[in-house]
């Protein structure tokens, strides 16, 4: 698993980011993550799920996460469509996001045979 919070990158300034989109929501933290789930989480959960996202650390990377698996988990749709529901449910929006995701996997896939020998398993291996 890769140890996102062991880099700097969760240490970085833009932690503190707060971007104001065309809808007059907010984008919180290095995740960009939009006030309207953020509100919705902080009512569930009595939290002020704003000051965390945007806070020094790696709370945002967690709550892009946790929000990501329920995307997987909960929507409809291919799993690139689910994923991509991240970034936007508008289609036009999503569909760019998933060619985004599928040529990054296709990235991570072609380094990952580049640098680790595959192994097949069997039932005799258990």
């Amino acid at each position: 698993m890769l140890d996102i919070c062991s880099r700097s990158l969760c240490h970085t300034s833009r932690h503190y980011t707060k971007s104001v989109n065309q809808n007059r929501s907010s984008d919180y933290g290095y995740m960009q993550f939009n006030s309207a789930y953020l509100s919705d989480l902080s009512k569930k959960y009595g939290e002020d799920f704003e000051q965390l996202a945007s806070s020094e650390g790696c709370y945002s990377f967690f709550l892009a996460a946790w929000r990501v698996g329920n995307h997987l988990k909960n929507d409809s749709g291919t799993v690139w469509q689910r994923a991509a529901n991240y970034h936007s449910r508008t289609e036009k929006y999503n569909l760019i996001y998933q060619r985004k995701l599928i040529n990054k996997a296709r990235q991570w896939a072609n380094w990952l045979n580049l640098n680790y020998s595959l192994v097949k398993w069997s039932k005799k291996h258990l």
